[in-house]
């Protein structure tokens, strides 16, 4: 379903960002800059996230738009990212971002990058909440994204968890930006309704071989479920 919802998405960024740039008698002479994982943690998905790209480019230019594509890969990884992003506008000049997917790398390529160049960049897979309020990018306005927010999900999460009769449980969720700011909305939204949160268990974004430790703290005080 994700890889699904990302050639469905890209299309309607990029189309929307192109049009928004030309006026109905003149095309737009647009470049891109598409930020994807092509490897790291989020591999399986960057692949259908460029096509999603592609796809896009190749119905703008059937419709009279000129588009130029630049790829970057982040390697889900900040550092890597945040190289791959400056090359984008800094050498090969792109007028606009799309990417990244992981919550992370689109808070340092946002902060380090796009937002001090003045290059719009729109994130269609990263849901942190703090994406929404960012500090560097107050007045300027330079940050989007496309997907909900954890302000929503968690919200929904917690509500549902509740709703199911469950009293008591226990989160164990990936260490990162994205994990984390689920995980926090969730406990918010679950304990204001009455239930309790035993544990928050944080796993590492790279695969384990075992998981025992991790389920072994999540389950020590006798949850009713596990997220």
């Amino acid at each position: 379903m994700r890889k699904l919802l990302s050639l469905l998405v890209i299309p309607l960024i990029v189309g929307s960002f192109i049009v928004g740039c030309a006026s109905e008698k003149e095309a737009a002479s647009v470049t891109i800059g598409e930020l994807h994982p092509l490897t790291g943690a989020l591999a399986e998905y960057g692949g259908a996230e460029q096509k999603g790209g592609k796809l896009a480019a190749k119905h703008l230019k059937e419709a009279g738009y000129e588009v130029k594509q630049i790829f970057g890969d982040t390697e889900t990884s900040a550092v890597p990212g945040v190289e791959a992003a400056r090359r984008l506008i800094e050498v090969e000049g792109a007028q606009v971002l799309i990417g990244a997917a992981g919550t992370g790398q689109t808070l340092s390529i946002a902060e380090t990058v796009s937002i001090p160049s003045e290059v719009p960049q729109i994130s269609y897979a990263s849901t942190s909440p703090l994406i929404t309020n960012l500090p560097a990018d107050e007045g300027k306005d330079l940050l989007f994204r496309t997907c909900p927010s954890d302000a929503l999900q968690g919200v929904v999460l917690g509500r549902m968890a509740y709703d199911k009769g469950y009293k008591k449980v226990s989160v164990l969720y990936v260490n990162n930006p994205y994990g984390k700011g689920l995980n926090d909305v969730f406990k918010e939204t679950f304990e204001e309704l009455g239930g309790t949160v035993v544990a928050s268990v944080p796993h590492d974004e790279e695969p384990a071989a075992s998981y025992t430790a991790e389920l072994r703290k999540a389950t020590e005080g006798n949850p009713d479920a596990l997220l």
